[in-house]
């Protein structure tokens, strides 16, 4: 990867830990996306809404070097980069706009992520990723999942 890191970087963390890296990590100064989903959650005695990670076991980092990859996981809750053809895997500075804009703009309620294996790829003519090449899983009348073969995850979108 040489002396700099260009774009984003996948880090798998430990089960449910991915809210508190994501802070101790911005808190030393790293840069830290961890998208997160309104839930309603029940318990033996009552009903609560809590917010949890879009992408669970999973949180997205930029270092600015070499050295800052490797600090970031030294982080006891941090247990690898997710790798692509046996580098980590990057996800660019656009796609990581375009998929914080989708998260942005409500798209949250009833997205479930899933581990997926790669798909065919298609040319998307519209909606928020038109222009881009993307691997869709399945589209029906009702659900569209969209997959994002870089970071091996899908995206699952229920029209209502």
């Amino acid at each position: 990867m040489g002396a700099g890191v260009e774009g984003w970087l996948v880090l798998y963390t430990k089960p449910r830990t991915e809210k508190k890296l994501s802070e101790r990590l911005e808190a030393r100064g790293f840069e830290v996306y961890c998208p997160l989903k309104t839930v309603l959650r029940q318990w033996s005695d009552r009903k609560k809404r809590v917010q949890m990670p879009v992408f669970p076991s999973y949180i997205f980092v930029k270092p600015n070097a070499e050295e800052e990859r490797q600090v970031i996981l030294r982080d006891p809750q941090a247990m690898n980069y997710v790798y692509w053809l046996g580098k980590p895997a990057v996800v660019s500075d656009k796609e990581m706009n375009d998929v914080k804009a989708f998260l942005d703009n409500g798209y949250t309620e009833g997205l479930d992520v899933e581990c997926v294996e790669i798909g065919q790829e298609i040319q998307i003519d519209a909606g928020i990723f038109k222009g881009q090449s993307g691997v869709v899983k399945s589209a029906t009348s009702n659900k569209l999942v969209l997959e994002l073969p870089q970071i091996g995850v899908q995206l699952v979108m229920n029209r209502k």
